[in-house]
């Protein structure tokens, strides 16, 4: 993305967009490249801004945030918003049948 200065504004000649700081606007254009420089080191995925990274560890990594599969064989911790996708995807075969009918 080409930028041109206006003073301390930075201007997405693109867009005609203008941001206070060239920070905001090195930052808003990272949105249309697809780079993403802040990795997690715990799962890998990738964000765009720092303090997203920095909420993504809080949020997921965080030892707090983690619940307990309810699955008393499993025991295993997962955060409490992929709790349902575990246990659809690794206990998918632990499920129980009706023996009257084919639910």
């Amino acid at each position: 993305v080409s930028t041109q200065s206006t003073g301390s504004s930075g201007i997405n000649a693109e867009y005609g967009m203008a941001f206070k700081t060239s920070y905001n606007l090195t930052t808003h254009s990272r949105f249309h490249s697809g780079d993403k420089p802040h990795q997690c080191d715990e799962c890998g995925k990738k964000f765009v801004q720092k303090c997203d990274l920095v909420k993504h560890k809080l949020r997921i990594h965080n030892e707090k945030s983690l619940v307990s599969c309810r699955l008393k064989t499993c025991g295993m911790r997962v955060p409490k918003n992929e709790l349902y996708e575990h246990i659809r995807t690794a206990h998918e075969k632990e499920r129980f049948q009706c023996d009257k009918c084919p639910y």
